[in-house]
Protein backbone atom coordinates (compact mmCIF):
# COMPACT_ATOMS: atom_id res chain seq x y z
CA UNK A 1 0.00 0.00 0.00
CA UNK A 2 2.58 2.30 0.85
CA UNK A 3 5.03 2.04 -1.78
CA UNK A 4 2.00 2.70 -4.09
CA UNK A 5 1.42 5.88 -2.42
CA UNK A 6 5.04 6.58 -3.00
CA UNK A 7 4.52 5.60 -6.35
CA UNK A 8 1.64 7.73 -6.96
CA UNK A 9 3.30 10.69 -5.54
CA UNK A 10 6.12 10.09 -7.45
CA UNK A 11 4.35 10.10 -10.91
CA UNK A 12 2.62 13.55 -9.55
CA UNK A 13 6.03 14.69 -8.87
CA UNK A 14 7.34 13.29 -12.17
CA UNK A 15 4.59 14.86 -14.07
CA UNK A 16 4.93 18.21 -13.10
CA UNK A 17 8.76 18.64 -12.90
CA UNK A 18 8.41 17.24 -17.14
CA UNK A 19 6.45 20.29 -17.54
CA UNK A 20 8.35 22.72 -15.18
CA UNK A 21 11.68 21.68 -17.33
CA UNK A 22 9.75 23.02 -20.40
CA UNK A 23 9.52 26.50 -19.22
CA UNK A 24 11.06 29.39 -19.15
CA UNK A 25 11.29 32.49 -17.09
CA UNK A 26 9.89 34.62 -20.34
CA UNK A 27 7.81 32.07 -20.95
CA UNK A 28 5.48 33.13 -17.25
CA UNK A 29 5.46 36.10 -18.30
CA UNK A 30 4.58 35.58 -21.28
CA UNK A 31 1.68 33.30 -20.52
CA UNK A 32 0.52 36.48 -17.51
CA UNK A 33 -0.22 38.57 -20.73
CA UNK A 34 -1.61 36.50 -22.82
CA UNK A 35 -3.95 35.61 -19.74
CA UNK A 36 -4.69 39.28 -19.65
CA UNK A 37 -5.39 39.89 -22.86
CA UNK A 38 -7.40 36.69 -23.24
CA UNK A 39 -9.69 38.28 -20.36
CA UNK A 40 -10.34 41.17 -21.76
CA UNK A 41 -11.40 39.89 -24.71
CA UNK A 42 -13.77 37.37 -23.22
CA UNK A 43 -15.09 40.31 -20.78
CA UNK A 44 -15.19 42.98 -23.38
CA UNK A 45 -13.37 45.26 -20.74
CA UNK A 46 -11.21 48.34 -21.27
CA UNK A 47 -7.83 47.37 -21.99
CA UNK A 48 -6.75 50.21 -20.19
CA UNK A 49 -8.02 48.96 -17.11
CA UNK A 50 -4.61 46.39 -17.43
CA UNK A 51 -2.37 47.99 -19.74
CA UNK A 52 -0.23 49.76 -16.61
CA UNK A 53 0.03 46.24 -15.15
CA UNK A 54 1.10 44.74 -18.48
CA UNK A 55 3.89 47.50 -18.76
CA UNK A 56 4.90 47.11 -15.08
CA UNK A 57 6.03 42.87 -16.12
CA UNK A 58 7.74 43.42 -19.58
CA UNK A 59 10.54 44.89 -18.92
CA UNK A 60 11.66 42.11 -16.37
CA UNK A 61 11.39 39.55 -19.00
CA UNK A 62 15.27 40.30 -19.66
CA UNK A 63 15.75 40.81 -15.91
CA UNK A 64 19.23 38.07 -15.72
CA UNK A 65 18.92 37.30 -12.10
CA UNK A 66 15.06 36.38 -12.35
CA UNK A 67 15.92 33.97 -15.09
CA UNK A 68 18.55 32.30 -13.28
CA UNK A 69 16.36 31.82 -10.30
CA UNK A 70 13.89 30.45 -11.92
CA UNK A 71 16.49 27.83 -13.54
CA UNK A 72 17.66 26.72 -11.01
CA UNK A 73 14.35 26.24 -9.54
CA UNK A 74 13.99 23.15 -11.70
CA UNK A 75 17.40 21.26 -9.82
CA UNK A 76 16.21 19.44 -7.12
CA UNK A 77 20.23 19.98 -5.43
CA UNK A 78 19.13 19.30 -1.91
CA UNK A 79 20.62 16.65 0.29
CA UNK A 80 18.18 14.34 0.62
CA UNK A 81 19.58 11.78 3.29
CA UNK A 82 20.83 15.41 5.73
CA UNK A 83 17.12 17.12 5.17
CA UNK A 84 15.11 13.18 6.34
CA UNK A 85 16.92 13.23 9.15
CA UNK A 86 16.33 16.65 10.43
CA UNK A 87 13.06 16.18 9.71
CA UNK A 88 12.58 12.91 11.78
CA UNK A 89 14.32 14.53 14.68
CA UNK A 90 12.21 17.33 14.83
CA UNK A 91 8.95 15.18 14.00
CA UNK A 92 9.53 12.53 16.44
CA UNK A 93 8.78 15.01 19.96
CA UNK A 94 5.48 16.49 17.54
CA UNK A 95 4.01 13.02 17.40
CA UNK A 96 5.15 12.16 21.31
CA UNK A 97 2.93 14.79 22.31
CA UNK A 98 0.02 14.04 19.96
CA UNK A 99 0.54 10.66 21.41
CA UNK A 100 0.58 11.56 25.47
CA UNK A 101 -2.46 14.03 24.43
CA UNK A 102 -4.74 11.34 23.08
CA UNK A 103 -8.57 11.43 24.97
CA UNK A 104 -10.51 7.86 25.30
CA UNK A 105 -11.64 8.32 21.31
CA UNK A 106 -9.38 6.71 19.38
CA UNK A 107 -6.94 8.75 16.85
CA UNK A 108 -7.53 7.47 12.88
CA UNK A 109 -5.73 9.86 11.57
CA UNK A 110 -2.64 12.32 11.93
CA UNK A 111 -3.12 15.67 9.54
CA UNK A 112 -0.47 17.45 8.61
CA UNK A 113 -0.68 21.02 7.18
CA UNK A 114 0.57 24.42 6.98
CA UNK A 115 0.67 26.33 10.38
CA UNK A 116 0.55 30.02 8.68
CA UNK A 117 -1.55 30.34 5.30
CA UNK A 118 1.43 32.45 4.20
CA UNK A 119 4.27 30.37 4.86
CA UNK A 120 2.98 26.85 2.87
CA UNK A 121 6.79 25.53 4.15
CA UNK A 122 6.15 25.63 7.98
CA UNK A 123 3.39 22.30 9.19
CA UNK A 124 1.90 21.40 12.01
CA UNK A 125 0.26 18.24 12.99
CA UNK A 126 -3.42 17.69 14.46
CA UNK A 127 -5.77 14.27 15.05
CA UNK A 128 -8.97 12.99 13.33
CA UNK A 129 -10.74 10.88 15.49
CA UNK A 130 -14.32 10.44 13.62
CA UNK A 131 -12.47 9.12 10.59
CA UNK A 132 -15.00 10.58 8.37
CA UNK A 133 -13.46 11.32 5.29
CA UNK A 134 -15.79 12.03 2.39
CA UNK A 135 -15.83 10.96 -0.98
CA UNK A 136 -12.80 11.69 -3.77
CA UNK A 137 -12.18 14.80 -5.18
CA UNK A 138 -13.08 14.81 -8.84
CA UNK A 139 -9.71 16.93 -10.09
CA UNK A 140 -7.59 14.26 -8.11
CA UNK A 141 -7.04 11.17 -9.66
CA UNK A 142 -4.80 8.76 -7.77
CA UNK A 143 -5.41 5.55 -6.10
CA UNK A 144 -3.96 2.44 -4.72
CA UNK A 145 -3.80 -0.71 -6.08
CA UNK A 146 -7.08 -2.02 -4.82
CA UNK A 147 -8.72 1.87 -5.84
CA UNK A 148 -9.14 3.20 -2.19
CA UNK A 149 -9.26 6.69 -2.13
CA UNK A 150 -6.57 8.96 -1.20
CA UNK A 151 -7.98 12.41 -1.81
CA UNK A 152 -10.42 13.25 1.50
CA UNK A 153 -12.54 15.85 2.13
CA UNK A 154 -12.12 16.08 6.31
CA UNK A 155 -13.21 18.39 8.55
CA UNK A 156 -10.00 19.66 10.76
CA UNK A 157 -8.88 19.83 14.68
CA UNK A 158 -8.47 23.53 15.70
CA UNK A 159 -5.39 21.70 18.07
CA UNK A 160 -2.21 21.43 16.57
CA UNK A 161 1.50 20.48 17.30
CA UNK A 162 4.48 21.84 15.85
CA UNK A 163 6.07 24.36 13.86
CA UNK A 164 7.92 21.74 11.54
CA UNK A 165 10.12 23.50 8.26
CA UNK A 166 9.92 22.49 5.38
CA UNK A 167 12.29 25.15 3.38
CA UNK A 168 15.27 22.99 2.97
CA UNK A 169 13.61 21.31 0.51
CA UNK A 170 12.04 23.94 -1.24
CA UNK A 171 15.34 26.70 -0.93
CA UNK A 172 15.45 27.29 -4.90
CA UNK A 173 11.97 27.78 -5.14
CA UNK A 174 11.60 29.75 -2.22
CA UNK A 175 14.59 32.09 -3.43
CA UNK A 176 12.69 32.68 -6.74
CA UNK A 177 9.27 34.05 -4.86
CA UNK A 178 11.14 35.58 -2.22
CA UNK A 179 12.75 37.75 -5.69
CA UNK A 180 9.81 37.81 -7.66
CA UNK A 181 8.60 39.74 -4.12
CA UNK A 182 11.26 41.78 -4.00
CA UNK A 183 10.65 42.92 -8.05
CA UNK A 184 6.74 43.46 -7.17
CA UNK A 185 5.92 40.95 -9.94
CA UNK A 186 5.14 37.79 -7.39
CA UNK A 187 1.16 38.44 -8.15
CA UNK A 188 1.88 38.44 -12.15
CA UNK A 189 3.63 35.33 -11.82
CA UNK A 190 1.34 33.26 -9.73
CA UNK A 191 -0.99 34.31 -12.34
CA UNK A 192 0.73 32.17 -15.16
CA UNK A 193 -1.17 29.14 -15.65
CA UNK A 194 1.85 27.33 -16.22
CA UNK A 195 3.15 28.56 -12.47
CA UNK A 196 1.33 25.31 -11.25
CA UNK A 197 4.44 23.08 -12.39
CA UNK A 198 6.43 24.62 -10.50
CA UNK A 199 4.58 24.63 -7.22
CA UNK A 200 3.27 21.42 -7.31
CA UNK A 201 6.43 19.50 -8.40
CA UNK A 202 8.04 21.12 -4.60
CA UNK A 203 4.44 20.01 -3.22
CA UNK A 204 5.09 16.92 -4.59
CA UNK A 205 8.52 16.61 -3.59
CA UNK A 206 7.60 17.29 0.08
CA UNK A 207 4.83 14.91 0.57
CA UNK A 208 7.22 12.00 -0.93
CA UNK A 209 9.83 13.17 1.78
CA UNK A 210 6.87 12.57 4.60
CA UNK A 211 6.13 9.20 2.77
CA UNK A 212 9.58 8.26 3.57
CA UNK A 213 9.93 9.62 6.49
CA UNK A 214 6.84 7.83 7.74
CA UNK A 215 8.07 4.62 6.33
CA UNK A 216 11.07 4.94 8.85
CA UNK A 217 9.07 6.29 12.08
CA UNK A 218 6.74 3.37 11.52
CA UNK A 219 8.22 1.03 13.72
CA UNK A 220 8.94 3.51 16.72
CA UNK A 221 5.40 3.98 16.03
CA UNK A 222 4.37 0.69 16.74
CA UNK A 223 7.02 -0.78 19.33
CA UNK A 224 6.40 2.08 21.69
CA UNK A 225 2.34 2.30 21.41
CA UNK A 226 1.99 5.82 20.10
CA UNK A 227 -1.46 5.24 18.33
CA UNK A 228 -3.25 2.79 17.76
CA UNK A 229 -3.49 1.04 14.18
CA UNK A 230 -4.61 1.22 11.68
CA UNK A 231 -3.30 4.91 11.58
CA UNK A 232 -3.79 7.05 8.60
CA UNK A 233 -1.33 10.26 7.64
CA UNK A 234 -2.69 12.77 5.47
CA UNK A 235 -1.50 16.14 4.00
CA UNK A 236 -4.41 18.75 4.10
CA UNK A 237 -4.92 21.91 2.22
CA UNK A 238 -8.37 23.80 2.33
CA UNK A 239 -10.18 20.61 3.70
CA UNK A 240 -8.75 18.17 1.10
CA UNK A 241 -6.05 15.64 2.27
CA UNK A 242 -4.00 13.78 -0.15
CA UNK A 243 -3.02 10.14 1.59
CA UNK A 244 0.98 10.63 2.73
CA UNK A 245 1.77 6.59 5.04
CA UNK A 246 -1.09 4.00 6.18
CA UNK A 247 0.46 1.72 9.27
CA UNK A 248 -1.91 -1.06 9.15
Amino acid sequence: MNNTIHSNLEKEFNTNLKELQKLTFNGLIDEYIKTVGDLINAKDLDNSMFLDEVLEVVPFKDNAELIKAFEKTKKFDIDEEAIKKKLIQDIIPVLEELSQNQTNEKIKAILIGREYYDQEHIISFSTETKGEFGYLQEWSKIYSENEEELFYDVEEEEYSVGQIDLSPISKNYRDFLDLTEENDIYDFILDAPSFGYLAYSYNYKAYMFLNEIFKELEEKIRSEKLFDTPLHIYYCEEGVCISIYIIE
